[in-house]
């Protein structure tokens, strides 16, 4: 069984702070960067990986170069929508 340390009780209340809008904007990056750079991102809600993905592409964060998906952002481009 994993314990819990300081550290996630941190990611989870910016977690938190994220969704009720108050994280302070410095803190917006460097929070998505961690938890792609950890790959929790793709196992919360929409939400996070849409967002995580906007700032990919965006150039905003970086995926982690050792990331069985790094070579999938690099390929994928976002897809046109025509109107």
């Amino acid at each position: 069984m994993r314990v819990s340390t300081m550290a996630d009780f941190d990611l989870l209340g910016k977690m938190m702070a994220w969704e009720d809008g108050s994280l302070d904007c410095d803190d917006v990056v460097p929070f998505f960067q961690r938890i792609v750079d950890s790959g929790l991102v793709w196992k919360l809600q929409g939400t996070y990986g849409r967002t995580a993905q906007n700032m990919l592409d965006a150039g905003m964060i970086e995926a982690p170069p050792e990331s069985p998906s790094a070579s999938a952002f690099k390929r994928c481009k976002p897809r046109e929508v025509s109107t």
